[in-house]
């Protein structure tokens, strides 16, 4: 086994062949394609100089058989490639790998940061904690619900008749809005729609200044015209009331990030005419991002589960510390949910 360090933007690029040779061969989501991580460090991450490429290619006989989609940030921390964006992280492997002595030759890392890891990543098979002075933590969640091919909501079989009935009720108030996917097949990236309804967010308080930067658009737009991400639109007479950015894979569909107006339930009833519109041709798998936010556990019942995050230090001291600040940001984080909910 050796290894080889991805350190420039060209390098990059040169490996796009040999990294989705790996991708398509295995079980992964929407974050660890090539597109994604390439254009996240390209638009996002590129420009910090205190920004450093550190992808790790592991070979076996001259083939490349893991990828580990890292950069080391201002602070000395090896961690994923847009990680903070990234609903679940994880490398890339073609072959069982020892990461144990790979990791332990860096000298120039402070420590690791690994975040949403879901229970079947690769790291975390692949990596031996106890030999580290590490943290682990379960304190994000995911969402998702399986449906067969049928008629939404129908075919979601957990739910119950009342919440059938809302859905039902939802779908008449907005009767007059009309629903769109769009896709670089059918339509133009809608710059201007996004721009309109963005600011109209920022206005309205629904969002702050810096939601959905350029920056950030910059790669929404280059994973559309790559055919990674889709659009479901709602709108009316008289303007787009909701935009979901939908990162896509097969059969399986991850609604990214939303933007809405201030109409009631519009959000909502975005998503109920996009899954009815995807599983009334296909099984498939929705995914409703990290996080238990209530108006999507309580509208579609899914199934929830835990990531883990994981953080790895090379001093007693170091862990100390971070543990001190994780305790104080989460009594802060507590306090924040008891007072505004």
């Amino acid at each position: 086994m050796k290894i080889e360090i991805i350190d420039n933007i060209n390098k990059f690029l040169d490996i796009k062949s040999k990294w989705n040779r790996i991708y398509e061969s295995g079980n992964y989501t929407f974050f660890q394609s090539f597109h994604y991580n390439f254009y996240s460090w390209k638009n996002i991450l590129f420009d910090d100089s205190f920004n450093k490429l550190n992808i790790i290619l592991v070979f076996d006989d001259n083939t490349i058989v893991a990828i580990c989609p890292f950069y080391i940030d201002k602070l000395k921390r090896l961690r994923f490639i847009n990680d903070i964006h990234s609903d679940f992280c994880d490398i890339l492997t073609s072959k069982n790998i020892e990461f144990n002595n790979i990791f332990k030759s860096f000298d120039l890392i402070k420590s690791y940061s690994f975040i949403n890891l879901n229970k079947n990543s690769k790291l975390l098979k692949t990596i031996d904690l106890n030999q580290y002075k590490y943290l682990r933590q379960h304190q994000t969640f995911f969402s998702y619900i399986n449906l067969d091919k049928g008629n939404f909501p129908q075919n979601h079989l957990v739910l119950k008749s009342k919440q059938k009935s809302e859905f039902r009720r939802i779908t008449k108030k907005h009767i007059d809005s009309i629903h769109l996917v769009l896709s670089v097949s059918n339509c133009v990236f809608p710059t201007n729609e996004i721009n309109t309804l963005r600011n109209k967010m920022i206005s309205s308080k629904i969002r702050k200044t810096s939601f959905l930067d350029s920056k950030f658009l910059k790669l929404i737009k280059s994973l559309y015209n790559k055919n990674e991400l889709i659009i479901s639109m709602i709108k009316n007479d008289y303007c787009v009331q909701a935009i979901s950015f939908i990162l896509k894979k097969d059969n399986n569909y991850l609604f990214w990030i939303d933007m809405y107006d201030s109409s009631k339930m519009i959000n909502i009833f975005n998503y109920i005419k996009f899954i009815s519109k995807k599983s009334s041709k296909k099984y498939v798998n929705i995914h409703f991002g990290r996080g238990d936010y209530f108006y999507k556990i309580n509208n579609f019942k899914p199934k929830i589960e835990k990531l883990s995050h994981v953080y790895i230090f090379f001093s007693n001291l170091d862990l100390f510390y971070f543990k001190m600040k994780s305790m104080i940001l989460n009594s802060i984080r507590k306090a924040y949910k008891i007072i505004y909910r």
